[in-house]
């Protein structure tokens, strides 16, 4: 038994050690695309005249720059994760959790959300590309719509999910009258229920009371 559970720690520290070095990898990668899109950028305003810029090089290389930010987002959500299981999983699970998960909903929740709706309000500039021969023709970039549709999915899921389950946790620690619920919305709550229940019970009552009293005439009435 003792040989199975050390094979298991090893297998999964080993795992836990290719998913740190893969992060590390794709946060490297991302780092240094957001350099060469920078000096891109910085390149294309000197050299190009500013209407060219303006219209075919600039807001290209922003959402260029949009999604890769957000891909070492990712890549870094990934590095810190495995870092800290591979440096102490049960403090990682029961003390940082928390702060690991609102980290990654504030990212990809309304920080993402907000980009991509900023993005679709300037649909024609962000996802029409310049032709190569003529810069007065434009054409539908249909990889960068897909992306921004995959984006606004994404972040709208997280967004609203993660509120709704919120607001589901708030809601039941309100009731419980804890620390991190409301007081007031659970006095408030249980104050309905309560009179919920007595209106009920005297509903009850008023129909018992009724089919008896309906019981006793009915024989007086038969013989009417």
């Amino acid at each position: 038994m003792d040989n199975n559970n050390n094979e298991d720690d090893f297998s999964n520290s080993n795992g836990i050690k290719c998913l740190f070095i893969l992060s590390l990898l794709l946060i490297t990668m991302d780092i240094l695309e957001l350099y060469y899109s920078y000096i891109y950028l910085l390149d294309y305003s000197k050299t190009l005249s500013q209407v060219i810029f303006n219209q075919c090089v600039k807001y290209p290389i922003i959402t260029q720059i949009f999604f890769t930010v957000f891909a070492t987002l990712a890549a870094l959500s990934f590095c810190l994760i495995s870092f800290l299981l591979f440096i102490d999983y049960e403090f990682f699970a029961l003390k940082l959790i928390d702060s690991f998960m609102y980290y990654n909903f504030y990212c990809f929740g309304p920080f993402l959300l907000g980009s991509t709706i900023l993005a679709f309000c300037n649909f024609g500039k962000v996802c029409y590309s310049c032709d190569n021969d003529d810069y007065n023709k434009k054409y539908l970039n249909i990889s960068t719509v897909i992306y921004l549709v995959i984006a606004f999915t994404i972040s709208s899921l997280v967004t609203f999910g993660f509120s709704i389950i919120s607001a589901f946790e708030y809601f039941n620690n309100s009731i419980k009258f804890t620390r991190d619920g409301n007081y007031m919305l659970g006095k408030i709550f249980w104050k309905y229920v309560f009179q919920r229940a007595i209106h009920d019970l005297n509903r009850s009552e008023n129909l018992d009371r009724e089919n008896r009293e309906f019981e006793l005439n009915r024989p007086i009435n038969e013989e009417e």
